[in-house]
């Protein structure tokens, strides 16, 4: 996924090697545990957001009002997942206009020229959503004709 590398290799920067300490874990929504992370003075879930290599979910820490600063300040400037690199707001293709775009409850739908939303839905790369040319090609990958396109045909 877009962006995953580059935050890979920074997370490794700041806390491969190094004694970290975690504070105030909670469960997020996916059921996994996260926490505030901190090595020496430096918070990392701080650098990581302000360098726009995550995203920030609001999980009521002690720290979530800087942390949501960080984001928006990432999400500003266009850093990291924010880029036009992962956010794609043109097709990388100009005739592969098919929106995939991925939704809370779990579900992955496709949006064409036409449908209701086209203009507002945003490609983000790197939470694995795409450009497609085709429908079936968006069926294929597991996507749904989102309920914007009811009743409507794509013609490319």
């Amino acid at each position: 996924m877009c962006g995953s590398s580059q935050a890979t290799k920074r997370l490794e920067q700041l806390i491969l090697n190094k004694t970290v300490d975690i504070r105030d874990t909670i469960f997020d929504h996916y059921g996994r545990e996260v926490g505030l992370v901190y090595v020496d003075k430096i918070f990392v879930n701080e650098v990581m957001l302000r360098e726009g290599l995550g995203r920030q979910e609001s999980m009521g820490s002690s720290q979530t009002d800087l942390l949501k600063i960080a984001h928006q300040r990432a999400f500003d400037n266009k850093l990291g997942i924010f880029s036009s690199s992962c956010r794609a707001e043109k097709p990388d293709k100009p005739t592969c206009l098919i929106k995939g775009n991925s939704y809370p409850n779990g579900k992955d739908y496709y949006h064409f020229p036409g449908c209701d939303q086209y203009t507002q839905v945003i490609v983000e790369k790197d939470l694995g959503e795409n450009w497609f040319c085709t429908e079936k090609e968006a069926l294929d990958k597991g996507y749904l004709k989102a309920p914007g396109c009811t009743n409507k045909t794509y013609k490319n």
